[in-house]
């Protein structure tokens, strides 16, 4: 396709084909982060998950998108909207050099607040910092809109499924997790001489509970985690805290 004839793919579809992708990529990783850690994954902190947790969730998808730019110019995402990445000049498919580039020019693109991303609205070849940093662009793979349309709606019926499990099912299981953690934490001090009060269910302050889930703090170590969430729950219990637990 020559350069004169070329469509270039405008912001929302680009925005779209990213919400693809990030799912995608999350059908991939989640099992294997559950595989490895179990409900644990939900309740302890990135600093606890370790190296397997930053290869799966940082590593992983980045090489994942490099190799999908350089093998078919296009992720999952871009497929749907009968996208491809090429380079500006030729027309061909991005070198790996220019791939690995434009993922880097992500970061830059996003550093003042998503500018970069924004320029493809008003860009006239609709180009992203990071196009433009790697001599990329974007452009439609077919001419018939129908076909278009047709494998967008279904995208967004598909991810509205996903989506819709990914609440109901997730919420019941971040519950359990939480109050399974709870329990192990609350008798692990009990075992230490931590007095609490009598019949205090696993359940209890759940305001701080909501904050732990939010932040993902696990152990004493966190300033606002444990040790805050069992204050509260002592304060609840009319329970003193004992000295060794900052007073």
């Amino acid at each position: 396709m020559s350069s004169t004839e070329r469509i270039y793919i405008g912001f929302w579809l680009r925005l779209w084909a990213s919400v693809v992708d990030s799912v995608v990529i999350l059908l991939i990783t989640l099992p294997i982060l559950f595989a490895i850690y179990g409900r644990d994954y939900l309740v302890l902190s990135n600093d606890q998950l370790g190296w397997g947790y930053e290869l799966i969730t940082w590593i992983f998808p980045a090489l994942a998108i490099i190799v999908c730019w350089y093998w078919r110019s296009a992720t999952p995402g871009k497929i749907v909207i009968s996208a491809q990445i090429v380079d500006a000049k030729t027309g061909n498919k991005p070198s790996f050099w220019q791939s690995l580039i434009r993922y880097i020019g992500y970061f830059i693109s996003l550093i003042p607040f998503g500018f970069g991303f924004l320029w493809i609205a008003w860009d006239d070849k609709k180009q992203g910092w990071h196009d433009k940093i790697a001599g990329t662009v974007v452009i439609q793979t077919t001419t018939a809109p129908k076909l278009v349309r047709k494998k967008l709606w279904i995208s967004v019926l598909i991810i509205a499924i996903i989506v819709s499990l990914s609440i109901f099912l997730g919420g019941d299981l971040i519950s359990k997790a939480f109050i399974s953690d709870t329990d192990t934490s609350l008798k692990r001090y009990s075992d230490a001489g931590f007095t609490f009060g009598q019949g205090m269910p696993s359940n209890l302050c759940w305001e701080e509970a909501l904050w732990r889930i939010d932040h993902r703090c696990h152990d004493l170590h966190c300033k606002y985690g444990q040790v805050y969430f069992l204050k509260a729950c002592l304060v609840a219990s009319n329970v003193q805290p004992a000295s060794q637990f900052g007073g």
